[in-house]
């Protein structure tokens, strides 16, 4: 070996570092912790949805610690105190949300009761919020069925009034939006399909009208004979929707020919309002103004 020349270094295999792993007995334990909330999760999940009353609810929940939220921890006790909260208004407005749940009435009552539902954790997959309401509707269906005509003489009363205070089709339009389904001759009218009724009456008026053949009247210059003739046509087409509940369908017909004449004039300046000439807009709005004259 000549004195340049260097002996190659030893070759040593290293074995990469492994962590120490955690014992055997903890990694069980921390499996076992799990698979024991997991299971007293399902069991405080199956206690709220077997209860039947607001007071089951508490003694389910005074049981235990509290429940986690979406972002924050809810104590046993906030959350006892929300529901008496909620119950409390409840049963002292009982009569004017039953009434307005099936009426449309008392909707600040309605609103209130509902932020103080809110305040309830749903508990996620717990579905506690979920579980307060269903109860308190359950209150409020015992409630209805005992005083049923009461309640159904309230609200005609309050559907009639609300009626007649309705001054054209949309108005009566929002009316009906809010009242349940009425029950009328074996025939139930949804407030969806009434609100779509009287829309289609007003529809039906914008349809150009044909006059004779291959000749039509656009809306906006419909008028005279012609206009009370289709005003008629636009009614009889859309009144079977219509109960006749409350005057619900008498007031459709009562306000529909001024409804119709009311949009004539909006659509009107509308489509005139780009005129530089604001001369032609002013002797419209006079000609318009003189059809709501004519019967």
């Amino acid at each position: 070996m000549s004195p340049e020349t260097k002996p190659e270094p030893e070759m040593i295999e290293r074995q990469p570092e492994i962590p120490d792993l955690p014992p055997v007995e903890a990694s069980e334990e921390a499996a076992s912790q799990s698979t024991e909330e997991e299971t007293e999760r399902q069991k405080l999940k199956e206690e709220i949805a077997s209860a039947k009353t607001l007071d089951d609810l508490r003694s389910v929940l005074s049981q235990i610690k509290g429940i986690p939220g979406s972002k924050e921890f809810f104590p046993s006790e906030y959350i006892i105190a929300k529901i008496d909260e909620a119950e409390q208004y409840l049963m002292e407005n009982l009569d004017r949300i039953v009434l307005g749940a099936i009426s449309g009435a008392y909707d600040a009552e309605r609103r209130v009761l509902g932020e103080k539902t809110n305040l309830i954790t749903q508990g996620q997959d717990l579905q506690l919020r979920k579980k307060v309401r269903d109860i308190m509707k359950a209150t409020m269906a015992k409630r209805y069925d005992k005083y049923k005509d009461k309640f159904e003489a309230h609200k005609l009363r309050y559907v009639t009034g609300e009626v007649k205070g309705a001054s054209d089709i949309r108005q009566l339009e929002k009316v009906v939006k809010q009242v349940q389904p009425i029950a009328e001759e074996k025939k139930s009218y949804k407030a969806q399909d009434m609100s779509q009724a009287l829309d289609m009456m007003v529809e039906y008026m914008k349809a150009p009208t044909p006059v004779k053949e291959g000749e039509h009247v656009n809306f906006l210059y419909l008028q005279g004979q012609d206009f009370d003739q289709k005003i008629e046509a636009a009614y009889s087409a859309n009144a079977a929707d219509l109960p006749e509940y409350a005057g619900i369908r008498e007031r459709a017909h009562d306000v529909l020919k001024p409804s119709v004449k009311e949009e004539q004039v909006g659509e009107y300046i509308s489509s005139t309002s780009s005129e530089d000439d604001r001369g032609v807009i002013r002797r419209g709005w006079q000609k318009l103004r003189g059809w709501f004259k004519r019967k």
